[in-house]
């Protein structure tokens, strides 16, 4: 099999795409995997970690950051990204009194070419200009720039299958770890 841009070979493909003349294996090349059991293995915490309306990780979440302050520019069009997700998530902190500006991009005229290039997923915007126009609101309305990693904390989340994320923000790095309790 060949990999466009790499050459590897792989076993088995995780998908397969078919139409009347193309058959297309696909992999995804990622350290986790489907087999269970391993030491990487994608298991259900693995996943409850990464989804942010996940009520445990919620609570836990709201415990490290109630003072966290999010400005966000979403396109009600992104199709892989849901808008109505990240809707429920703000939703979800406002009511525990999380600073949160949603900008939802929805109109073709909000397209300005600077910032806002497309109403795609990412929308092709600019970080550039993002912190450009987001920086000022940050600084007028004294938002703490205090950072994880400036306090020197560790966070822990905790996942229903008995395993333990420990994210440690330390001077020079942040390192992560996994235990199964």
């Amino acid at each position: 099999e060949y990999i466009i841009g790499f050459e590897k070979n792989f076993n088995k493909s995780e998908y397969k795409i078919q139409s009347d003349n193309i058959l297309l294996n696909c992999s995804v090349l990622t350290h986790w995997t489907k087999e269970k059991n391993t030491d990487n293995e994608f298991h259900e915490s693995a996943y409850e970690i990464r989804d942010l309306l996940d009520k445990n990780q919620m609570k836990q979440f709201i415990k490290y950051s109630n003072k966290t302050s999010i400005i966000s520019y979403h396109s009600k069009y992104d199709r892989i990204a849901i808008y109505e997700e990240k809707e429920k998530y703000c939703d979800e902190l406002m009511k525990y009194k999380f600073d949160i500006n949603l900008n939802t991009i929805e109109l073709k005229s909000q397209i300005d070419g600077k910032l806002i290039k497309n109403l795609d997923h990412a929308m092709g915007m600019s970080i550039k200009e993002l912190v450009r126009i987001t920086l000022p609101e940050i600084l007028e309305n004294k938002i703490s720039t205090e950072t994880d990693i400036c306090k020197l904390s560790k966070i822990e989340y905790k996942t229903s299958k008995s395993y333990i994320y420990l994210f440690d923000f330390l001077k020079d790095k942040i390192t992560a770890k996994l235990h199964k309790t």
